[in-house]
């Protein structure tokens, strides 16, 4: 990859995390977005916004879906709606990515399932996010790299464009693990999701959850035990806006 210090967002050292100034010499031979240190090793978290980045978390997902035996579930055409990230190894390998869509009058994935729970939420004046294609390496053992990814999932639709809600598709088996450590709570039966063809449920997020957490718990990592979600593992408040300000100048 090449240099670009206008991609940088945000860096790690020593898992304190900080805002980088515009330039920033040492990470620009990697041209990271976000970096951070996960159990003595260094990741990256950037925008797939060229078609390479596409393709290679496609080929994550890809390689992650089989591995499960589910069927592919392709990031498809460049779309503006939607946004995904990509996590990098030192080795520049995708070691995780989450695709955000955001509702438009093309609607969201989630609709082809669950228009009705969908069309409540919209029908109380609440603006619908989603996320889908979520895969992470099954090497990656590190709750920073699945938190860090969420967080900036959250950001881009939240602090961005003002949407207030999120949904995301997942198999029962999981659903508890997004309602412990995310918030997330029920909003559809489990039906067959076309696009994997697994059984799925409809799960749903307010995001005034995840502001009133990460205000209490963000950044705190291990000294957070107390707090068994993933939160404790997000960003602080002051490096969220500080996120959230270099996200802006990027869209």
């Amino acid at each position: 990859m090449s240099a670009g210090d206008e991609d940088v967002i945000v860096s790690f050292f020593e898992s304190v995390p900080h805002v980088l100034p515009p330039r920033t010499p040492d990470l620009s031979r990697e041209e990271p977005s976000i970096g951070s240190l996960v159990e003595s090793q260094q990741f990256w978290i950037r925008l797939a916004n060229t078609p390479e980045r596409r393709e290679m978390a496609n080929v994550l997902i890809d390689r992650m879906y089989a591995w499960r035996g589910y069927d592919r579930s392709s990031l498809g055409n460049e779309n503006p709606q939607r946004v995904t990230l990509i996590a990098y190894g030192m080795d520049n390998r995708a070691i995780g990515t989450i695709t955000v869509g955001m509702d438009s009058s093309d609607g969201l994935l989630a609709d082809e399932n669950y228009h009705a729970e969908v069309d409540s939420l919209r029908a109380r004046g609440r603006r619908v996010c989603e996320f889908n294609a979520l895969a992470i390496d099954s090497s990656v053992k590190s709750k920073r790299v699945v938190s860090s990814l969420f967080h900036i999932a959250m950001l881009y639709p939240w602090g961005l464009f003002g949407y207030t809600d999120a949904v995301i598709e997942v198999t029962p088996r999981h659903a508890k693990f997004y309602e412990r450590m995310l918030g997330f709570t029920p909003l559809g039966e489990e039906r067959i999701c076309p696009r994997v063809n697994v059984s799925g449920v409809l799960m749903h997020l307010d995001f005034s959850h995840s502001d009133t957490k990460i205000s209490e718990v963000g950044g705190l990592m291990e000294e957070g035990k107390f707090d068994r979600s993933l939160y404790p593992y997000f960003f602080t408040k002051t490096d969220a806006d500080g996120i959230l300000g270099r996200l802006r100048r990027m869209a």
